[in-house]
């Protein structure tokens, strides 16, 4: 829960990409809430979480990943190339803009993995260029 309010923080700060990643943040800790409540299920307690509607664990990580798509349109769209520009590519070619792409546009879960992996060190001071 923490992470989706830290997420919602940046997206009023038009934080865009730190939006992005606490969103998908948030989305794997639901799915492992998830996950660790159907493994806690033994015995007369087998099936517990079978009907979580009332909580909607499962379903909250889902939308979750649904709403880094909606940052991504708002923090990045119509083109799709400037996070990756800025993820993949080297500061000297950053400053390069054609007028075609050479390469396929990442989909939200690559940009998010891509984030996640080889950024660690990624900081919202980073990102505030990128809003």
């Amino acid at each position: 829960m923490l992470e989706f309010c830290e997420a919602y923080e940046y997206y009023n700060d038009k934080k865009y990409m730190s939006a992005f990643l606490k969103a998908g943040h948030a989305s794997g800790k639901f799915a492992q809430a998830n996950t660790e409540m159907r493994n806690s299920e033994y015995g007369i307690w087998e099936g517990f979480y079978v009907n979580d509607c009332l909580n909607n664990t499962k379903f909250t990580a889902y939308l979750l990943i649904k709403l880094m798509g909606y940052i991504r349109v708002i923090g990045e769209g119509p083109r799709y190339f400037y996070w990756q520009r800025e993820l993949l590519y080297s500061e000297e070619d950053r400053k390069i803009m054609l007028l075609t792409n050479t390469q396929n546009h990442l989909t939200d879960e690559e940009l998010f993995i891509l984030l996640n992996e080889e950024n660690k060190s990624w900081t919202e001071v980073n990102t505030d260029r990128l809003s």
